[in-house]
């Protein structure tokens, strides 16, 4: 996490940077619930991240149930390209495809 874990049961965001199949940096950064400090936190980490990865692309992921009007406008005013995506609410017990 960007920040040093403190109490395990407050929200934290849970990033991982790769590179896309097709070439490209991109940070995904994943939460569970209704955090409002969800976007700003990773937003934060994407832009001290930029210097070295430059063209990153920030991918943000929730269950779906707890995709909100709050995340998507956070989403909406960031300075930089940004995307939410989902899993579906049952990724803690699903065993895939």
């Amino acid at each position: 996490p960007p920040v040093p874990l403190g109490d395990l049961r407050l929200p934290l965001v849970a990033p991982a940077a790769g590179r896309r199949t097709g070439g490209g940096d991109v940070l995904v950064a994943c939460s569970v619930g209704i955090d409002p400090t969800f976007v700003p936190m990773a937003a934060e980490l994407h832009a001290a991240r930029a210097r070295l990865h430059p063209g990153e692309q920030l991918v943000l992921v929730l269950p779906e149930g707890d995709v909100n009007p709050l995340a998507e406008l956070a989403v909406a005013g960031l300075r930089f390209p940004a995307a939410i995506r989902t899993v579906p609410d049952d990724w803690q017990t699903s065993t895939g495809p």
